[in-house]
């Protein structure tokens, strides 16, 4: 069970997230699983993103390769893993705001499939 404290707070969160529209749903348990597989799901696309190499605009020379070796190191090291990049979090926020509803009206949540 969820205390007033923490369902304020993760209203805040969720207003934050998905904006006014979140004002009217009422926070549960489900609602908390729900939070946490869109931080996970963001999470990891914010990590494959940053293994992608960045596309030349020239063909590459030599230098190329070892440049992109160095600047993925650098990212892996600098990132921070709770950092979710905006548009690993917009591209699956509509999904899960239908599921967040769901659960605000105590009906069975399925969550999205979302990659």
């Amino acid at each position: 069970m969820l205390s007033a404290t923490e369902k304020q707070e993760l209203k805040g969160i969720l207003i934050n997230i998905f904006g006014e529209r979140a004002r009217q749903w009422e926070v549960n348990e489900d609602s908390v699983k729900i939070l946490s597989e869109v931080l996970a799901k963001g999470q990891k696309c914010s990590n494959v993103i940053d293994k992608l190499p960045k596309v030349p605009g020239w063909i590459p020379g030599a230098a190329y390769i070892p440049k992109q070796i160095i600047s993925h190191l650098y990212k892996e090291i600098m990132h921070n893993p709770h950092n979710i990049y905006q548009m690993c979090q917009t591209v699956q926020l509509s999904p899960y705001a239908t599921a967040f509803e769901m659960a605000s009206l105590d009906l069975p949540v399925y969550l999205p499939v979302c990659y």
